[in-house]
Protein backbone atom coordinates (compact mmCIF):
# COMPACT_ATOMS: atom_id res chain seq x y z
CA UNK A 1 0.00 0.00 0.00
CA UNK A 2 1.49 3.60 -0.82
CA UNK A 3 1.70 5.30 2.56
CA UNK A 4 1.20 8.63 1.46
CA UNK A 5 -2.05 7.74 -0.63
CA UNK A 6 -2.27 7.78 -4.66
CA UNK A 7 -1.08 11.18 -5.49
CA UNK A 8 0.16 11.37 -9.25
CA UNK A 9 2.52 13.52 -10.54
CA UNK A 10 3.87 14.73 -13.98
CA UNK A 11 7.49 14.28 -15.28
CA UNK A 12 8.63 16.84 -17.55
CA UNK A 13 11.27 16.14 -20.24
CA UNK A 14 13.62 18.74 -21.48
CA UNK A 15 16.62 18.54 -23.85
CA UNK A 16 18.52 21.67 -24.61
CA UNK A 17 17.79 25.43 -24.15
CA UNK A 18 19.10 28.17 -26.34
CA UNK A 19 19.01 31.89 -26.11
CA UNK A 20 18.72 33.96 -29.48
CA UNK A 21 18.80 32.23 -32.73
CA UNK A 22 17.36 28.50 -32.58
CA UNK A 23 19.34 25.11 -31.26
CA UNK A 24 20.22 22.96 -34.07
CA UNK A 25 18.85 20.11 -31.49
CA UNK A 26 15.30 19.40 -32.85
CA UNK A 27 13.68 19.27 -28.94
CA UNK A 28 15.62 22.23 -28.24
CA UNK A 29 13.29 25.17 -26.83
CA UNK A 30 13.91 28.97 -26.11
CA UNK A 31 15.16 30.14 -22.09
CA UNK A 32 12.34 32.39 -21.99
CA UNK A 33 9.86 29.55 -22.43
CA UNK A 34 12.12 27.58 -19.93
CA UNK A 35 11.79 30.50 -17.55
CA UNK A 36 8.10 31.11 -17.81
CA UNK A 37 7.31 27.23 -17.07
CA UNK A 38 9.23 27.90 -13.88
CA UNK A 39 7.18 31.18 -13.05
CA UNK A 40 4.02 28.80 -13.05
CA UNK A 41 4.97 26.30 -11.57
CA UNK A 42 6.02 28.75 -8.90
CA UNK A 43 2.89 30.43 -8.72
CA UNK A 44 0.85 27.54 -8.61
CA UNK A 45 2.49 26.35 -5.79
CA UNK A 46 4.15 22.91 -7.23
CA UNK A 47 7.56 21.77 -5.52
CA UNK A 48 10.40 19.96 -7.75
CA UNK A 49 11.97 16.63 -6.76
CA UNK A 50 14.66 14.87 -7.81
CA UNK A 51 14.59 11.49 -9.05
CA UNK A 52 17.31 10.45 -6.46
CA UNK A 53 14.65 11.42 -3.67
CA UNK A 54 12.85 8.62 -4.75
CA UNK A 55 15.53 6.00 -3.57
CA UNK A 56 16.19 8.08 -0.67
CA UNK A 57 12.73 7.49 0.90
CA UNK A 58 10.83 10.66 -0.14
CA UNK A 59 8.32 11.44 2.34
CA UNK A 60 5.87 14.43 0.67
CA UNK A 61 4.29 16.67 2.20
CA UNK A 62 0.35 16.40 3.02
CA UNK A 63 -1.75 19.01 0.26
CA UNK A 64 1.23 19.91 -1.71
CA UNK A 65 2.15 19.53 -5.40
CA UNK A 66 4.52 18.15 -6.76
CA UNK A 67 6.49 18.05 -10.52
CA UNK A 68 9.64 15.89 -11.43
CA UNK A 69 11.97 17.75 -14.01
CA UNK A 70 14.26 16.13 -16.27
CA UNK A 71 16.99 16.85 -19.05
CA UNK A 72 18.08 14.49 -21.40
CA UNK A 73 21.26 14.07 -23.38
CA UNK A 74 23.32 16.59 -21.41
CA UNK A 75 23.87 19.09 -23.45
CA UNK A 76 26.24 22.26 -22.09
CA UNK A 77 22.87 24.15 -21.78
CA UNK A 78 22.19 22.26 -18.66
CA UNK A 79 24.90 23.89 -16.93
CA UNK A 80 24.92 27.66 -18.72
CA UNK A 81 20.89 27.86 -18.71
CA UNK A 82 19.30 25.23 -17.16
CA UNK A 83 21.69 25.00 -14.11
CA UNK A 84 21.48 28.94 -13.79
CA UNK A 85 17.99 29.19 -13.90
CA UNK A 86 16.84 26.69 -10.87
CA UNK A 87 19.15 27.47 -8.64
CA UNK A 88 17.64 30.98 -9.35
CA UNK A 89 14.27 30.18 -8.64
CA UNK A 90 15.33 27.45 -5.53
CA UNK A 91 14.07 24.36 -7.80
CA UNK A 92 16.06 20.81 -8.75
CA UNK A 93 16.03 18.50 -11.55
CA UNK A 94 17.82 15.60 -12.65
CA UNK A 95 19.55 15.36 -15.65
CA UNK A 96 20.14 12.34 -17.88
CA UNK A 97 23.55 12.28 -19.47
CA UNK A 98 25.19 10.51 -22.30
CA UNK A 99 28.71 9.13 -21.01
CA UNK A 100 30.24 9.14 -24.17
CA UNK A 101 29.31 12.85 -25.11
CA UNK A 102 30.57 13.95 -21.89
CA UNK A 103 33.51 16.77 -22.55
CA UNK A 104 33.07 17.05 -26.07
CA UNK A 105 32.06 20.56 -27.76
CA UNK A 106 28.56 21.69 -26.61
CA UNK A 107 27.75 19.26 -24.10
CA UNK A 108 28.77 19.11 -20.30
CA UNK A 109 32.47 18.20 -18.94
CA UNK A 110 33.02 16.67 -15.34
CA UNK A 111 33.74 19.88 -13.63
CA UNK A 112 30.02 21.09 -14.60
CA UNK A 113 28.29 17.55 -13.45
CA UNK A 114 30.07 17.96 -10.14
CA UNK A 115 28.90 21.51 -9.24
CA UNK A 116 25.38 20.96 -10.68
CA UNK A 117 25.93 17.70 -8.44
CA UNK A 118 26.85 19.78 -5.39
CA UNK A 119 24.03 22.33 -6.03
CA UNK A 120 21.16 19.54 -5.05
CA UNK A 121 20.89 18.17 -8.96
CA UNK A 122 20.55 14.62 -9.41
CA UNK A 123 22.76 13.61 -12.42
CA UNK A 124 21.92 9.58 -13.95
CA UNK A 125 22.55 8.01 -17.26
CA UNK A 126 20.88 8.38 -20.10
CA UNK A 127 23.37 5.20 -21.67
CA UNK A 128 27.25 5.45 -23.09
CA UNK A 129 26.68 6.19 -26.67
CA UNK A 130 23.03 7.08 -27.38
CA UNK A 131 22.20 3.86 -29.22
CA UNK A 132 18.38 2.55 -29.89
CA UNK A 133 18.70 0.15 -26.64
CA UNK A 134 16.19 -2.30 -28.26
CA UNK A 135 17.82 -2.76 -31.39
CA UNK A 136 21.03 -3.96 -29.75
CA UNK A 137 22.86 -7.23 -28.94
CA UNK A 138 22.96 -8.77 -25.44
CA UNK A 139 26.35 -7.65 -25.07
CA UNK A 140 25.90 -4.67 -26.52
CA UNK A 141 23.03 -3.82 -24.08
CA UNK A 142 24.81 -5.00 -21.09
CA UNK A 143 27.54 -2.44 -22.06
CA UNK A 144 25.80 0.53 -22.83
CA UNK A 145 23.63 -0.01 -19.14
CA UNK A 146 26.60 -1.15 -17.12
CA UNK A 147 29.51 1.08 -18.52
CA UNK A 148 27.73 4.18 -18.32
CA UNK A 149 26.67 4.10 -14.75
CA UNK A 150 30.12 2.25 -13.82
CA UNK A 151 32.11 5.31 -15.39
CA UNK A 152 29.70 7.68 -13.76
CA UNK A 153 29.85 6.69 -10.22
CA UNK A 154 33.31 6.34 -10.59
CA UNK A 155 33.76 9.97 -11.84
CA UNK A 156 31.13 12.04 -9.24
CA UNK A 157 31.76 9.23 -6.32
CA UNK A 158 27.55 9.72 -7.08
CA UNK A 159 24.84 6.76 -7.16
CA UNK A 160 23.37 5.87 -10.23
CA UNK A 161 20.18 4.60 -9.74
CA UNK A 162 18.15 5.35 -12.74
CA UNK A 163 18.10 5.48 -16.62
CA UNK A 164 16.40 7.11 -19.24
CA UNK A 165 16.51 5.56 -22.34
CA UNK A 166 17.26 6.73 -25.81
CA UNK A 167 14.42 7.48 -28.35
CA UNK A 168 12.33 6.78 -25.30
CA UNK A 169 11.01 3.46 -26.65
CA UNK A 170 11.45 0.45 -25.18
CA UNK A 171 10.71 -3.29 -24.25
CA UNK A 172 10.83 -6.11 -21.62
CA UNK A 173 14.15 -7.03 -23.11
CA UNK A 174 15.71 -3.83 -22.20
CA UNK A 175 13.53 -3.17 -18.88
CA UNK A 176 15.11 -6.81 -17.13
CA UNK A 177 18.56 -5.54 -18.73
CA UNK A 178 18.11 -2.49 -16.59
CA UNK A 179 17.31 -3.87 -13.44
CA UNK A 180 20.17 -6.60 -13.97
CA UNK A 181 22.57 -3.78 -14.54
CA UNK A 182 21.81 -2.44 -10.76
CA UNK A 183 19.15 0.13 -11.86
CA UNK A 184 16.43 0.89 -9.44
CA UNK A 185 14.08 2.66 -12.01
CA UNK A 186 14.12 3.22 -16.09
CA UNK A 187 12.49 7.05 -17.51
CA UNK A 188 10.67 6.66 -20.88
CA UNK A 189 8.90 8.92 -23.49
CA UNK A 190 5.99 7.56 -22.66
CA UNK A 191 3.42 10.30 -21.48
CA UNK A 192 1.31 9.56 -18.32
CA UNK A 193 1.49 10.63 -14.49
CA UNK A 194 3.62 8.37 -12.11
CA UNK A 195 2.14 7.44 -8.06
CA UNK A 196 4.42 10.12 -5.96
CA UNK A 197 6.97 7.48 -3.74
CA UNK A 198 8.88 4.66 -4.47
CA UNK A 199 8.30 1.02 -2.78
CA UNK A 200 11.32 -0.05 -0.87
CA UNK A 201 13.57 -2.39 -3.54
CA UNK A 202 10.84 -2.36 -6.38
CA UNK A 203 11.66 -1.43 -9.91
CA UNK A 204 9.57 0.97 -11.12
CA UNK A 205 9.06 2.46 -14.35
CA UNK A 206 8.98 6.31 -15.06
CA UNK A 207 5.76 7.85 -17.62
CA UNK A 208 7.65 11.54 -18.65
CA UNK A 209 6.05 14.33 -20.66
CA UNK A 210 8.20 15.94 -23.55
CA UNK A 211 8.27 19.88 -23.83
CA UNK A 212 9.14 21.04 -27.19
CA UNK A 213 8.90 23.96 -29.50
CA UNK A 214 5.61 22.71 -30.00
CA UNK A 215 4.26 22.95 -26.37
CA UNK A 216 1.81 25.69 -26.01
CA UNK A 217 1.56 27.45 -22.62
CA UNK A 218 -1.90 26.06 -22.09
CA UNK A 219 -0.85 22.74 -23.05
CA UNK A 220 2.12 22.56 -20.23
CA UNK A 221 -0.41 24.02 -18.06
CA UNK A 222 -3.09 20.98 -18.58
CA UNK A 223 0.31 18.53 -17.87
CA UNK A 224 1.57 19.76 -14.54
CA UNK A 225 -1.84 20.16 -13.79
CA UNK A 226 -2.54 16.89 -14.44
CA UNK A 227 -5.58 17.11 -16.67
CA UNK A 228 -6.54 13.23 -17.37
CA UNK A 229 -8.51 14.40 -20.83
CA UNK A 230 -5.49 15.65 -22.02
CA UNK A 231 -2.98 12.87 -20.53
CA UNK A 232 -5.42 10.53 -22.50
CA UNK A 233 -4.45 12.04 -25.54
CA UNK A 234 -1.35 12.03 -25.42
CA UNK A 235 -1.01 8.28 -24.45
CA UNK A 236 -3.38 7.34 -27.81
CA UNK A 237 -0.69 9.66 -29.84
CA UNK A 238 2.21 7.81 -28.06
CA UNK A 239 0.43 4.45 -28.58
CA UNK A 240 0.60 5.08 -32.62
CA UNK A 241 4.10 6.18 -32.95
CA UNK A 242 4.79 3.03 -30.72
CA UNK A 243 3.32 1.04 -33.16
CA UNK A 244 5.12 2.72 -35.91
CA UNK A 245 8.37 2.58 -34.02
CA UNK A 246 7.74 -1.57 -34.49
CA UNK A 247 6.96 -1.77 -37.47
CA UNK A 248 9.21 0.49 -39.27
CA UNK A 249 12.15 -0.36 -36.49
CA UNK A 250 14.22 2.74 -34.38
CA UNK A 251 16.45 3.96 -37.63
CA UNK A 252 13.65 3.96 -39.45
CA UNK A 253 10.92 5.85 -37.49
CA UNK A 254 13.32 8.72 -36.52
CA UNK A 255 14.46 9.40 -39.78
CA UNK A 256 10.98 9.59 -41.42
CA UNK A 257 10.25 11.79 -37.90
CA UNK A 258 13.29 13.76 -38.34
CA UNK A 259 12.05 14.64 -42.12
CA UNK A 260 8.66 15.65 -41.09
CA UNK A 261 10.07 18.35 -38.14
CA UNK A 262 12.73 19.69 -40.57
CA UNK A 263 9.38 20.02 -43.19
CA UNK A 264 7.18 21.75 -40.65
CA UNK A 265 10.04 24.16 -39.32
CA UNK A 266 10.40 25.49 -42.74
CA UNK A 267 6.53 25.46 -43.10
CA UNK A 268 6.67 27.50 -40.02
CA UNK A 269 9.69 29.77 -41.01
CA UNK A 270 7.87 30.52 -44.83
CA UNK A 271 4.83 31.58 -43.13
CA UNK A 272 6.27 33.87 -40.67
CA UNK A 273 8.12 35.32 -43.25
Amino acid sequence: MNPWGHAKVPVLLYHALFEGRPHVEKYAIATDTFERHIHYLLEEGFETVSFRAFSDGFQPRPGKKYVLLTFDDGNYSDYSIAFRLLKKYGLVATFFVTVGRIGTPDHLDWDHLKEMIDGDMSVQSHSLNHLFLSDLSKDSLRTELTESKRILEDKLSSPIHFISLPGGFYSRRVLKAAQSAGYQGVATSAPGLNILGRSEGAFRLYNRFAITRRTRMDRFEEIAQAHLLSNAKSQAVYRVKSIAQKVLGSKGYYTIWSKWFKYEKEYEKSHAE
